[in-house]
């Protein structure tokens, strides 16, 4: 067993296994190479065969020719594999050689078959079966050489020159050198063309791992560009909607919806500082545990409670990408599936007004792009609310100028009301006349309700006519029997006239008004600059008390300097001061009657 062994690790070491490379070179050229090989063979094995039928006398030994050449296009032609191709290729040229060596003999040509024998084994197999080529040529040599030295075997051709044991020492050693000098020749090349082609393979393989790298981050990168192009799309759309809203609420609840619908987040509140900037009151959400949280109020400390409250006091954006390792955040039962979240401030004019807060389901889901693009949409978010509440108290401020302004038009109306006698007109087809008679209870209710009358039975409808929703006066409408009742465009077109009646008679009092203040600011003008026209203190009394007489008309005008010792006085009356010391001690009394 150990000689054995012995032997075995001898042949190993004589004879090694093909390298990784030699295996790898053969695999992807021996196929082509020897089917190239073969049809170069049946073209010029054409040539030999018909130089070799011929030129030879032995008619065995054209025959041999003969069907060596019919096996080599068969093998060239026909479909079989490639172990038993090259198997029978390699055969044939052997054969060829031995056909050889048995006509003339080590001194014929033998060796130009053998020689490419152990050849074309290294090319086709391995340089190890190359080696064991070579030691079968050898054997031919030594069983033929010995029978021919022996004189029991003589060359065919009767020609062939005897050799004697020195020639056949002589031919075995060249052919052993050249073909061993030739296959460890191959041998390296082949090494190093297996190497070669290793390395081009692993080059190979790098650049397409280097491909597919830059091909992953290109698609990934364009992944990012199309879904940061899809956020801020869906920024700009935010941005057209929450800026259109002019509520608060309205505007608030839509902006939450929007950008949970839009950017796929499992939650998004916003939170407001209330009056004293104590706490983040959250005013919209999204989730259904956010609605939970506005039913109750939710609210968060600021600078001491959550994510949110921390935003807010630091007014920097903060990213929690797992929740359950961030120290800051608020473990919030609604919200069970939160895994990563983020809060953004929400700032307009250097003041902090709340917080934007998204959350996701899943963890790592915010990035610093993901950041920026938020804050851009918390910014105008900060812009959308500061507007909804200018226009809250710009509508507030609006609202107490139109009260104002009503409550000065009812209290003009009023005072008009009472100072004025009662003014009514009736028209009936081709007369009008006026009339100051007194109201029939259906117009008095009319007036008092302001609300429309109809008596279908009578044919009259009651318009009330309002002004700043005071009704000052009402219309009577009345049908003759024959028309028939009412209809609702002819009540319709009745309650347009009195709203134009009502801005007609509005637009009518205002003018008066301005008449009677133009009047009135012309007497005074008129009164200064004529009491200004004497230098005389006496006389500027005596001219004021006069044209105020005048100007006013029906009343008393008294004018009386007092003098410093009765000023104190407050029970001294204006005749006990008349006997006062004063500088100038003057009185005028004017009274004026039309």
């Amino acid at each position: 067993m150990n000689n054995k062994n012995k032997k075995t690790d001898l042949f190993s070491a004589a004879f090694p296994p093909p390298t990784i490379a030699e295996q790898i070179l053969f695999d992807q050229w021996r196929a082509p190479f020897l089917q190239s090989v073969l049809r170069i063979a049946v073209g010029l094995g054409f040539i030999a065969l018909i130089s070799a039928v011929f030129g030879s006398d032995n008619i065995i030994i054209s025959v041999l020719y003969a069907i060596a050449y019919l096996i080599l296009i068969g093998i060239t032609f026909a479909p079989i594999p490639y172990w038993l191709r090259a198997g029978i290729f390699l055969t044939t040229i052997y054969a060829l050689g031995l056909i050889e060596l048995l006509i003339l003999g080590i001194v014929g040509d033998a060796h130009i078959f053998f020689v490419p024998f152990a050849i074309m084994t290294t090319l086709l197999f391995s340089p190890n079966a190359g080696r064991i080529s070579i030691v079968i040529v050898l054997l031919t040599f030594v069983i033929v050489g010995s029978l021919m030295l022996a004189g029991q075997f003589a060359p065919i051709d009767t020609r062939a020159v005897s050799a004697s044991l020195a020639n056949w020492f002589s031919a075995s050693a060249i052919f052993t050198l050249s073909s061993l000098l030739i296959i460890q020749a191959l041998q390296l090349l082949q090494n190093d063309l297996g190497n070669l082609q290793q390395q081009n393979k692993k080059t190979l393989n790098t650049l397409k791992y280097q491909q597919g790298e830059l091909e992953n981050r290109v698609v990934s990168r364009t992944k990012d560009l199309e879904r940061r192009s899809i956020q801020l799309q869906a920024v700009a759309e935010l941005g057209n909607a929450i800026t259109s809203l002019t509520d608060l609420g309205a505007m608030l609840t839509q902006a939450t919806i929007l950008i949970s619908q839009r950017f796929g987040y499992y939650h998004a509140g916003i939170f407001l500082l209330d009056e004293h900037g104590e706490y983040a009151v959250l005013k919209s959400a999204n989730s259904e545990g956010g609605q939970n949280m506005l039913e109750r109020g939710h609210r968060l400390k600021v600078g001491e409670t959550g994510i949110v409250g921390f935003v807010t006091q630091t007014r920097q954006a903060r990213i929690a990408l797992d929740v359950g390792q961030d120290a800051v955040y608020f473990d919030n039962p609604d919200l069970p599936l939160t895994r990563s979240e983020i809060a953004l401030p929400i700032i307009a004019g250097g003041q902090i007004l709340g917080a934007l807060d998204v959350q996701s389901t899943e963890s790592q889901a915010f990035s610093e792009e993901d950041s920026r693009t938020l804050q851009v949409l918390a910014d105008q978010l900060a812009v959308a609310i500061q507007n909804a509440k200018l226009f809250q108290q710009s509508e507030s401020a609006l609202e107490s100028v139109r009260r104002a302004y009503a409550e000065t038009s009812r209290s003009a109306w009023q005072k008009h009301i009472r100072s004025e006698e009662a003014i009514g007109y009736i028209a009936t087809p081709g007369t009008l006349q006026s009339t100051s008679s007194q109201w029939n209870d259906d117009l008095i209710k009319t007036v008092e309700t302001g609300e429309i009358k109809i008596d279908n039975y009578e044919h009259i409808v009651n318009i009330p006519v309002k002004v700043r929703g005071q009704a000052i006066g009402a219309i009577r409408l009345r049908k003759q029997e024959a028309s028939g009742s009412w209809t609702k465009e002819e009540t319709a077109l009745a309650l347009a006239f009195s709203d134009q009646l009502s801005s007609a008679l509005e637009s009518a009092r205002l003018y008066r008004d301005a008449q009677q203040r133009a009047a009135r600011e012309t007497i005074a003008s008129d009164i200064s600059s004529r009491i200004t026209a004497s230098p005389y203190t006496e006389n500027v009394l005596r001219d004021t008390v006069m044209e105020l007489g005048q100007a006013i008309g029906n009343v008393s005008v008294s004018f009386q300097l007092i003098n410093e010792s009765d000023s104190g006085d407050q029970g001294t009356s204006p005749e006990k001061g008349r006997n006062g010391r004063s500088a100038s001690n003057a009185k005028a009394e004017k009274k004026a009657k039309e």
